[in-house]
């Protein structure tokens, strides 16, 4: 009899297929139950727990699309019943930060209301001689 070790592919439970119907499974749930309101619960809804989920998305990895679907429909969920005003605002901020969603950035790109790449081939004259003592002034220098 084959004796059964850490790392023996013999004693392997779950297969790709298996793996792929657990997770399409949770996605389902998470869409059909408005219970479903994080990657865990959709992960109990199948009687599993987060270390099994770990297990399978490390095994498989290909499925980690899916557990951004997951994220993903918990997110809008929770986002919308935070603008009915059901879910309290900062708990649904945390929660869908939780999920993956990010502060959206702003970048400002010019400084002192001119873009930093000017464009000096398509430039008028005057626009060059206003360039040219504008960038005199920044370097401490007054223009002649």
């Amino acid at each position: 009899m084959a004796r059964f070790e850490i790392g023996n592919k013999e004693a392997e439970k779950w297969t790709e297929e298996d793996a792929r119907l657990i997770i399409e499974l949770m996605r389902t749930n998470a869409i059909d139950s408005d219970k479903i309101l994080c990657l865990q619960d959709a992960t109990h809804s199948v009687n599993l727990y987060s270390s099994g989920l770990n297990y399978l998305l490390d095994k498989f990895p290909v499925f980690e699309a899916i557990k951004k679907d997951i994220q993903s429909i918990v997110t809008a969920r929770v986002n919308a019943k935070a603008l009915t005003g059901e879910f309290n605002a900062t708990a649904s901020i945390w929660r869908m930060k939780q999920c993956g969603e990010k502060d959206e950035a702003h970048i400002d790109h010019t400084t002192k209301n001119e873009k930093i790449g000017f464009n000096f081939e398509s430039a008028t004259t005057d626009e060059l001689i206003k360039r040219a003592e504008a960038l005199k002034l920044q370097n401490g220098k007054t223009p002649s």
